[in-house]
């Protein structure tokens, strides 16, 4: 009785086993492909966003960088370098 047994479960534990094991690889392989598309979709998306931000700050600088320009040629805006000589002579009495 008990050798039937074993030789009847045995081969189908086995089975089993072999079923659950193709079943989980199948499974771990579909959501591994459905992740590794959904990344790359989601890394595609952040190169778009972080390009088209970085076009926006480009477009400001040089609008800013003209303004400025255009600043100093009517002479309303001092150049950061240059400071008047009255400032100089405070900031060099205070030390």
């Amino acid at each position: 009785m008990r050798n039937i047994f074993l030789a009847v479960f045995f081969p189908l534990a086995i089975l089993v086993g072999g079923i659950v094991v193709l079943i989980y690889n199948t499974e771990t392989k579909s959501k591994l492909s459905i992740t590794k598309t959904k990344e790359s979709g989601h890394l595609d998306l952040q190169v778009k966003t972080t390009t088209d931000t970085f076009h926006h700050i480009i477009s400001d600088l040089m609008f800013l960088a003209e303004q400025q320009r255009e600043l100093q040629k009517s002479g309303l805006v001092f150049e950061y370098n240059k400071t008047p000589s009255r400032i100089k002579g405070a900031f060099s009495a205070s030390l």
